[in-house]
């Protein structure tokens, strides 16, 4: 025992022992993920694997993914963040293709799940935790069962995952900006950057979260400045995410807009206590009894004592927490409110459990510093027993999972497959008039056509015509789409119909090489443009901050 507690009180070993807990709880997903992930994993594996071959084949920042929908296109790009998915790249080259798609995402996972360890208990640090209480906050943010139950092995939640691994940093970086230290304002305007490159519910709620609690932490005297800071951050990181806002906003109409938004999706349907059926019951029994696991150890907390502000904003805002995700705050939830488009009111429980985590360390401290013998030693049991619930919790679910009918079933897992939200169009009609074939003449079908080469956004066939021709592309008929015959001009593609239809080319007689393109959009380059801006002045900041300090020697 004295070893362990040596080597607990070592901040050196501090990322070592978070990296080890990290590849523990991620081992089932690592070693079998089929029999123990679940939810809606799939779709990023088979993002993954298309996102990849693009990437790899040039395009550092895949869009437009042409052989999903079943070869007609998939636009999620466009709409969705892409952190998760250039993280799952990095790692391409030492495993390549789209078999080993979802073990490229796991390394991914348990790398982001390493840095958010690593962020909690810096962040604990500098907010006077001791070394023991910073490591076990860390410990405690990544075995609490919604970051290391819920949302990786029911739900599978990849990109929300990822975009948590963010939080702790904002935290750290909140307080680096309290204190006047080198970089946090870059790092807090990093911080909220990334998270919205990696998953929009979690930055519309992480984002202001950490605006505020930034803010709060501000002296008096100062506060003006401070919160000039702070929002001068958030302004800096939403221009660095311009390369993915800007599209996001503007494209998101153009994609199924009911399904991505419908009556389903809507916090008001999740709310805990509630005498209305959920949508998804199993979801419904876990994030119930995690909000009860949450509301236990926060009463735990609560007695241990404690003082200082950090710890007082903490304590507002998990009972704020709670509040929102119950049955009476409904109105709260209507459906028109901004907030809402989070879908899921127990998402709250992300942001909770690193409040928890950060209370927990706090704790800690306070019980062992008071000697309080009692509840230094329910403290000192509570790491264990959260992993041993993450355990049960997950042989549950694979007990469970065994006994009902396959999902997601070999249709909606197909490679070439897409979720509904993207689709453009009736798939299923579109595939049945297309058969087997990419392409095929609409008039007198004579025409002889070669294989439809499909490059990102660049499509490629031969065709040889008797007589005019339209000729049928198996590709949706997305904004911006332009055709060229025998490399002469460029001009604007023409549609099927206007919405849901496919591209169509008039070719004249004789042999043709027709070139479709989708060029960059004008929303992509106001958006890059502006990730460009934010980038300088992202640079501005850290060479000001940089002069003043030196001048201040």
């Amino acid at each position: 025992m004295r070893f362990v507690g040596r080597v607990l009180s070592s901040g050196k070993a501090a990322p070592f022992l978070i990296m080890a807990l990290s590849l523990l709880l991620m081992a089932p997903a690592l070693t079998a993920p089929g029999a123990t992930v679940h939810g809606d994993f799939y779709v990023y594996v088979r993002w993954q694997a298309h996102f990849a071959e693009a990437f790899v084949g040039g395009e550092v920042y895949p869009r437009w993914l042409p052989d999903l929908n079943q070869g007609f296109g998939s636009p999620a790009f466009f709409i969705y963040p892409p952190l998760g998915q250039w993280m799952g790249v990095i790692t391409e080259r030492l495993l390549p293709g789209a078999g080993a798609a979802g073990l490229r995402l796991m390394i991914a996972l348990t790398f982001a799940l390493t840095l958010s360890g690593i962020g909690t208990f810096a962040w604990l640090r500098l907010t006077g935790v001791a070394i023991t209480g910073a490591l076990v906050g860390a410990f405690a943010w990544l075995l609490l069962p919604y970051h290391a139950y819920l949302d990786l092995y029911q739900r599978g939640a990849f990109a929300e995952l990822v975009a948590m691994s963010a939080l702790p940093w904002g935290m750290f970086f909140a307080h680096a900006v309290q204190q006047g230290r080198f970089l946090g304002w870059a790092g807090l305007t990093i911080s909220l950057s990334a998270l919205l490159y990696a998953n929009a519910p979690t930055a519309l709620v992480g984002g202001p979260f950490l605006c505020l609690y930034s803010g709060f932490l501000a002296e008096r005297g100062k506060r003006l400045r401070h919160w000039a800071l702070v929002g001068s951050a958030g302004l800096v990181a939403l221009a660095l995410a311009g390369a993915w806002l800007g599209p996001a906003l503007t494209h998101v109409a153009l994609v199924n807009h009911k399904i991505l938004f419908n009556d389903v999706y809507q916090p008001s349907n999740y709310l805990i206590f509630s005498s209305s059926p959920w949508p998804n019951q199993g979801v419904r029994i876990a994030a119930t009894l995690i909000f009860l696991l949450h509301a236990g150890i926060f009463a735990l907390v609560l007695i241990s004592g404690g003082s200082g502000r950090g710890r007082r904003v903490l304590i507002g805002a998990m009972l704020s927490l709670f509040l929102v995700m119950t049955e009476v705050s409904r109105p709260f939830w209507a459906p028109d409110m901004p907030w809402s488009k989070i879908q899921f009111a127990w998402r709250l429980l992300g942001l909770q459990t690193l409040l928890l985590a950060g209370l927990i360390g706090m704790a800690w401290q306070s019980a062992s510093g008071n000697r309080r013998a009692r509840m230094s030693a329910v403290f000192r049991w509570l790491l264990p027993a959260l992993l041993l619930i993450d355990m049960v919790l997950l042989a549950a679910l694979v007990r469970h999972v065994s006994q009902r009918p396959a999902w997601p079933t070999r249709e909606v897992s197909a490679p070439r497959a897409e979720v509904r939200e993207y689709w453009l169009g009736d798939v299923d009609v579109l595939a049945r008039d297309f058969g087997a074939r990419d392409t095929y003449d609409m008039g007198k079908g004579s025409a002889e056509i070669g294989p439809l080469d499909r490059r990102g956004r660049l499509l490629r066939f031969e065709v040889k015509a008797r007589d005019p021709a339209l000729i049928a592309v198996r590709q949706f008929c997305y904004t911006g789409w332009i055709v060229r015959t025998d490399s002469g001009i460029w001009q604007p593609a023409v549609c099927q119909s206007a919405a849901g239809g496919w591209l169509t080319v008039a070719v004249p007689p004789g042999l043709h090489q027709i070139e479709l393109r989708m060029p960059q959009l004008s929303a992509e380059s106001r958006g890059i443009l502006l990730s460009w801006v934010g980038l300088g002045l992202l640079l501005a900041g850290v060479i000001a901050d940089t002069v003043r300090r030196l001048l201040v020697r």
